[in-house]
């Protein structure tokens, strides 16, 4: 049997919460800087500089954070030792996190300059794809070998799927997104590095990702779409979905963000809240936070 298929799910009722008192949450309501460490979920918005925080994964605690240096605002905090990535108008240079072996990948179909480079790298730095147009400006796919430079394959998308692209890595699988710009988003799927589709985002329930894929354990990862009212956790070589877990809104309407480990799951809302995953249990607790 499956390690995810016996999880279960127990949902904790607004008043087994605990906060601190007086504490709220300033700013906008678009999270960024996400990220998990061993005790406590952190975030921050930003309304004209970022108010951080810290919510403690145990007491559902609020606590004031540091602000993180630079002038960059991603979605979720990368890992200390994630390779580092340079993206020039139609290329990227990647280094290992110490900024060490180095090289310099540039696609050969067209990068449109409307929509912008579109690449991904994976987490061990190894592989790397761009979305990019062919001379009859069908989207295709470039992937690489990160740590030689060389082309591994180049592969076409469906030709009415819409011309923006979202790329992402599962380990050594990506993740495709293609859709009708400024339109709603198209489908989602899972594919080899060589452009083998394997299955559909979320199974035979598709969903469509907010976040980066999230390593659970062995080829599992977790996914949740922008609305955070489900959490599926996916085998990215087969294909086969291991657990769907559904997550009570509440009524939110705040776009959320998942991060996680082997231990927690957590989906980060902008309004305010965050929902605790316990991987081991399957408990699901609920953490609000009031806005000042």
């Amino acid at each position: 049997m499956h390690r995810w298929s016996w999880i279960g799910l127990v949902v904790l009722s607004a008043s087994a919460i605990a906060h601190a008192d007086g504490a709220c949450v300033r700013g906008s309501k678009h999270s960024s800087h996400v990220g998990l460490e061993a005790a406590s979920v952190r975030f921050c918005f930003e309304p004209g500089g970022l108010a951080c925080y810290a919510v403690d994964l145990q007491t559902g605690a609020l606590a004031a954070g540091q602000a993180p240096a630079g002038t960059d605002r991603p979605q979720v905090m990368p890992a200390p030792d994630a390779p580092k990535v340079t993206e020039g108008e139609a290329d990227i240079t990647v280094c290992r996190h110490d900024g060490s072996a180095c090289h310099k990948l540039v696609p050969r179909g067209l990068v449109d300059p409307g929509l912008g480079l579109v690449s991904a790298v994976n987490r061990t730095g190894a592989l790397a794809a761009f979305g990019t147009q062919a001379a009859h400006r069908q989207s295709q796919v470039e992937t690489f070998d990160a740590t030689t430079g060389k082309r591994l394959a180049t592969f076409k998308l469906p030709a009415r799927g819409g011309m923006c692209l979202f790329l992402a890595f599962a380990g050594d699988t990506l993740d495709i997104t293609q859709s009708e710009c400024g339109g709603p988003d198209g489908p989602e799927w899972l594919a080899t590095r060589t452009g083998k589709q394997i299955a559909p985002l979320g199974g035979g329930s598709p969903i469509h990702s907010n976040s980066p894929p999230v390593h659970v354990a062995g080829n599992t990862y977790a996914f949740a779409p922008a609305a955070g009212n489900v959490v599926v956790l996916q085998d990215v070589v087969t294909g086969k979905v291991a657990r769907r877990i559904a997550i009570d809104r509440a009524g939110d309407a705040d776009a959320a963000t998942l991060v996680g480990d082997a231990t927690h799951l957590v989906l980060v809302y902008a309004g305010a809240r965050a929902v605790v995953i316990d991987v081991a249990t399957g408990n699901v607790t609920h953490r609000p936070a009031r806005r000042c």
